[in-house]
């Protein structure tokens, strides 16, 4: 009987023996192992694919390795990215713009959704009200990197005409304006 028990840092998307950090265990994986076979140094040398993947027995890179890098051959794990989303103009964020992707939960601008699978992704722009939001927009989330997009409000604007009566007051210099701008003659 054998019993593996495995210490150290081991990424859970991908497998135990995924040496090259593709999220596979397969021949890429073998021949990195090959290298460091019966090496007593353990991960000396190898700190980004040390194939000691059962250092807690002290014995380096040996069979009961091997038994495990073969318990996962051809396994493949989850591989998964990440997505950061920039949302602009700052008066847009304070007035409530947010994100989302897949219909998860709102995030804010600069948040950074982490454990995404790889492929394609749709992500969504909260309503504000007075803004124009960004279109939805589908983003590729690729393995073990961080995808960046960012989506730009545009304020929501209109105009406005004003027509003085009677003609009388117009003759006598009434004018109009709009949140203390400028003053502005009847049918500006």
């Amino acid at each position: 009987m054998l019993t593996v028990s495995f210490v150290g840092s081991v990424r859970a998307d991908c497998p135990v023996g995924d040496l090259d950090g593709d999220c596979e265990v397969n021949l890429e994986d073998l021949r990195r192992f090959a290298d460091q076979w019966l090496d007593l140094a353990g991960c000396v040398g190898h700190p980004n694919d040390c194939a000691d993947l059962d250092p807690a027995n002290g014995n380096g890179v040996d069979m009961v390795d091997f038994s495990v890098l073969a318990a996962n051959w051809r396994v493949i794990g989850v591989m998964t990215g990440s997505l950061q989303v920039t949302i602009s103009p700052s008066v847009a964020i304070t007035s409530g713009a947010q994100w989302r992707v897949d219909g998860g939960p709102w995030r804010d601008s600069g948040y950074t959704e982490s454990g995404l699978s790889v492929g394609s992704h749709t992500v969504e722009y909260s309503v504000v009200s007075g803004w124009n939001k960004p279109a939805d927009e589908i983003v590729q989330v690729n393995y073990n990197q961080t995808t960046t997009t960012s989506g730009t409000y545009i304020l929501q604007t209109g105009s406005l005409q004003v027509t003085i009566s009677p003609p009388e007051a117009i003759t006598s210099g009434a004018q109009w304006r709009v949140d203390g701008g400028p003053w502005r003659d009847s049918g500006g």
